[in-house]
């Protein structure tokens, strides 16, 4: 069973820093069909996350997109996302 993350010590609390999680995925996404050259997709993100206490999380994701395709030029994007996240 899954359950919420819970910092040992809460952030700013006694000099408590939260919990911190990094990671990193390379997905990638073929989208050729019959007569349709799309390309390939691949992205890297990397995410780090900040749970200040057991209800309120920050997320930050850098994400890099390269996009290979046969009929025109190769294409690549960066991204920054900043998400904030508080339940109760």
């Amino acid at each position: 069973m899954f359950g919420r993350i819970v910092p040992h010590e809460n952030f700013g609390s006694s000099g408590g820093c939260g919990a911190w999680e990094v990671a990193a995925r390379w997905p990638y996404l073929h989208l050729n069909d019959g007569n349709i050259n799309g390309g390939l997709l691949h992205d890297l993100t990397v995410d780090l996350d900040g749970y200040l206490n057991a209800n309120t999380r920050f997320q930050l994701n850098y994400i890099h997109v390269f996009l290979k395709t046969p009929s025109i030029v190769n294409s690549d994007a960066d991204i920054v996302a900043l998400r904030a996240q508080t339940d109760f």
